[in-house]
């Protein structure tokens, strides 16, 4: 029995041996796990390189950084270009003001205050000159309507425009923002200087000059609608045909619509005064020109020129197909209507 005892002590602290070597090798194995655990990742600064800015242009970058344990706080440790600051959340932004490269060192900070620095620089560049780039203007026709938009490039925008010296066609008016606009009362030959000045006082000028014709005998100058199509060969390139219709004639709501044949598509502008807007549309699809990024003004002020144009050569029509020959091209303009009724779906984008 004493041996018994003896056995059933010595397997009892045996299996208790083995329990703690058991316990001790799965803190061993867990602990092992811990140590084999990897490094946080660094904290670092990952922008390399910052886009370029303009004088007197408004500029805006943010720094990135990686690692480390967010949030981040940034600090510049250099000197960035005149007119930008450096934000705690790590945007450059301002406007520059004088031309140049720049060279500096921005430093990023984690919540555990590790640090990464990175030397970075920024090129701005000079504002191009303040030029006025319209050099010449359509004529007009006494009592027709006339339109034409002021160009302008480089400089500080927005411009701001005014008569010089000389004076425009009576019965016509140039807006602050570069639009010539009203009805002649007179004809003759008008020579003016525009000036064009931007947001910074630069200023550019340029001399001009409107031909107005003397009212036709017919009747489209007093129109408040029309329809009109156009045919014409271009040599080496083809035949074309267009459709040109317009609403709300000598009103600051004038609609026009383009219509052309190209092949066997059909491609369509339509213009619209009233909300100085404009649509592109091809094969049953339509686009904005704001989508496109197009200025509406711009291209308002070469569609009406080209209607205009075709307008001018009708002065005298009465009745019947009308013909000119312009640049060694002659143009057929027939099915012309006067006051036709147009209502919004002709210029709706569908």
């Amino acid at each position: 029995m004493k041996i018994k005892q003896k056995g059933v002590t010595t397997t009892a602290i045996a299996m208790i041996v083995i329990i703690v070597v058991a316990v001790a090798g799965i803190g061993a194995y867990f602990l092992t796990q811990e140590e084999k655990k990897p490094d946080e990742a660094a904290l670092g600064v990952t922008t390399t390189s910052l886009s370029g800015g303009t004088v007197d242009a408004v500029y805006s970058a943010t720094l990135v950084a990686t690692g480390g344990t967010s949030p981040y706080t940034w600090e510049n440790i250099g000197s960035l270009p005149d007119g930008l600051s450096l934000s705690t959340g790590g945007v450059i932004s301002g406007t520059p003001t004088a031309e140049g490269d720049f060279s500096f060192t921005v430093k990023v900070t984690d919540s555990v205050e590790n640090t990464d620095t990175k030397a970075l620089s920024i090129h701005v560049a000079a504002v191009a000159p303040l030029g006025v780039t319209t050099t010449s203007l359509s004529g007009g026709t006494v009592d027709a309507v006339y339109s034409a938009t002021l160009v302008a490039s480089g400089g500080t925008s927005p411009y701001t425009w005014s008569i010089e010296s000389g004076s425009l066609p009576d019965g016509l008016s140039l807006s602050t923002a570069g639009a010539i606009s009203g009805t002649p009362t007179a004809e003759g030959d008008f020579s003016f200087t525009v000036k064009v000045t931007d947001s910074v006082e630069n200023t550019d000028t340029q001399a001009l000059s409107i031909h107005v014709e003397a009212a036709g005998d017919g009747i489209i100058a007093s129109a408040t609608s029309l329809s009109f199509k156009i045919d014409y060969t271009l040599a080496g390139v083809g035949e074309y045909t267009f459709w040109g219709r317009a609403r709300n004639i000598g009103t600051a709501d004038i609609d026009l619509r383009w219509d052309v044949t190209l092949d066997t598509t059909i491609v369509s502008w339509i213009y619209s005064g009233s909300q100085q807007e404009g649509w592109y549309g091809a094969a049953g699809y339509w686009l904005s020109f704001s989508s496109l990024g197009y200025d509406f003004s711009e291209y308002w002020s070469s569609a009406y020129e080209d209607y205009t144009t075709y307008t001018g050569q009708l002065v005298d029509w009465i009745s019947g197909e009308w013909e000119y020959t312009a640049g060694g091209i002659t143009y057929r303009i027939y099915d012309i209507q006067v006051n036709p009724t147009l209502g919004d779906e002709v210029f709706s984008p569908s």
